[in-house]
């Protein structure tokens, strides 16, 4: 069904380990039908095959990968796995993002994209994002959700991202903890624009290269930014993926912990996709250093 399921399982399982090792996560009690690393690789499964519910999921493990998963929990249990990945998610998305800032770039892109929990009009009837969700705008209009900011190098790997609420400025999320590890030139929109923000990232040894606003004078800029500013829509691409592809917004979500999971899986499964390198990886070259 997906040719390297074995190669994704190992590097889940290694990343996985080094995670609990670090936050120390209790082995004693009832022992579970289903590993962290096992319920990690069905949620990947899921977003590798576009899968829409986790009752379709589930019955598609019982019917079709009995080989691969031979003890399956009751259907609650299985559904409360899949939203307790969101730790394990979050520390392995850092940890790839951090070999991908390894790679040489040219450039790199930031930008963000909105994660609607729903249309602003039903924001007061909402209680999947109540005290964590807030309403935004983007160019199709108002809605209530959160925000996804990423930054990718030229080939599209990720290299950073942050998820905050939609009222957010693009340019209030750009800050230090983003941009750490990282030197060069980096392109965005005009939501980017600011003399104050390009001056804390000059001294970062970084280069914030955006479109000028109609109303501001025109400098001229040379050739080889010109060529960079007109690759910034590859972050289009990303999002593209991310949203068409790989679903990272949980229409069906029925906790804040599943939505960010889902969300999570999405931008994990990303990364596997893009560098397939990442399956070659032993536990030696997952340095616990870098899990935070």
């Amino acid at each position: 069904m997906i040719p390297n399921l074995e190669e994704i399982y190992c590097l889940i399982d290694n990343l996985t380990s080094l995670i609990d090792k670090k936050i120390q996560i209790s082995k004693i009690g009832r022992r579970k039908k289903l590993s962290r690393s096992e319920f990690l690789t069905i949620a990947i499964i899921k977003q590798k095959l576009g899968i829409e519910t986790n009752k379709q999921l589930y019955h598609l493990i019982k019917q079709c990968m009995k080989s691969e998963f031979s003890e399956l929990p009751s259907y609650q249990q299985f559904c409360y796995g899949l939203q307790s990945n969101f730790l394990h998610l979050g520390m392995m998305n850092t940890v790839l993002s951090q070999f991908n800032k390894q790679k040489k770039s040219d450039f790199y892109v930031i930008d963000s994209t909105p994660l609607p929990l729903c249309s602003v009009g039903y924001r007061f009837r909402s209680r999947l994002g109540k005290g964590f969700a807030s309403s935004g705008k983007n160019m199709n209009g108002w809605y209530f959700g959160f925000k996804l900011h990423l930054i990718i190098n030229q080939n599209m790997d990720i290299i950073s991202f942050k998820f905050t609420n939609g009222s957010t400025s693009d340019i209030a999320a750009l800050d230090e903890k983003m941009v750490k590890g990282i030197a060069g030139y980096l392109i965005g929109d005009k939501g980017y624009l600011g003399i104050k923000k390009a001056k804390e990232l000059k001294a970062c040894k970084i280069t914030l290269i955006t479109k000028g606003r109609k109303n501001m004078k025109k400098t001229p800029i040379s050739k080889k930014i010109l060529r960079m500013l007109r690759r910034r829509q590859i972050v289009e691409t990303s999002f593209s993926i991310l949203k068409d592809r790989l679903q990272i917004i949980n229409k069906k979500a029925r906790s804040i912990t599943s939505f960010f999971s889902q969300a999570l899986s999405a931008i994990l499964t990303y990364n596997l996709d893009r560098n397939n390198q990442l399956l070659g990886l032993e536990i030696g070259d997952l340095p616990i250093s870098l899990i935070s």
